[in-house]
């Protein structure tokens, strides 16, 4: 597991995700059974056990996440807050003792031109060029979606993307207005993003 970014505030954390033979070495086999109860499909499976498996090595403990009011988990024992992102390969996590987090990932081979017409405005479609491009915008909204409670899920409408060379933010208008810095990694591989308010 890479911890790709550590502060007084939160913990952001990036690992691949393992075999099903891997979870039974490292978590409580009731988990285990819960794991293969509670989902069908293999990779969700091997998602959700990950993420438990990120949380006992960034907390020290081993401890299962819920959720609040506003569908946002939080560490069972420690109540820690997290968000949770998932591609193919990858888990990402960033968790905060408090506060509001959110983290998105996308592997760079995922085609979003087709999609792109539900999430990008007309005026983010001036500057988008290129596949990447799209990935970043997918990915900025989702982070901001995922730290705003109520949120609205219309993309195109209700976040707008704004990218330079010193920084990015979403401005979301709905349920409140509010401009959200975001974070980010971009490599040959992924694409990560994050955000977090105090």
């Amino acid at each position: 597991m890479e911890i790709i970014e550590q502060n007084r505030y939160y913990k952001v954390a990036l690992d691949t995700i393992k075999t099903i033979d891997f979870y039974r070495e490292q978590l409580p086999v009731d988990l285990i059974n819960k794991a293969h109860t509670s989902f069908k499909n293999e990779q969700r499976i091997r998602e959700w056990l990950h993420t438990h498996y990120m949380i006992q090595k960034l907390t020290d403990i081993f401890q299962m996440y819920g959720y609040n009011e506003w569908r946002k988990p939080f560490c069972s024992v420690t109540g820690e807050v997290l968000s949770i992102a998932h591609s193919d390969m990858y888990s990402a996590v960033i968790i905060a003792s408090s506060g509001l987090v959110g983290i998105d990932i996308e592997e760079k081979g995922r085609d979003f031109k087709r999609a792109s017409v539900k999430f990008i405005n007309n005026k983010e479609s001036v500057w988008v060029k290129s596949n990447e491009d799209l990935i970043k915008i997918w990915c900025f909204k989702e982070a901001a979606y995922k730290i705003i409670n109520n949120a609205s899920p219309d993309f195109k409408n209700d976040y707008h993307c704004i990218m330079s060379a010193e920084k990015t933010k979403v401005f979301v208008n709905k349920p409140i207005e509010k401009s959200i810095n975001m974070f980010f990694i971009d490599n040959e591989k992924y694409f990560l993003t994050w955000c977090f308010e105090k």
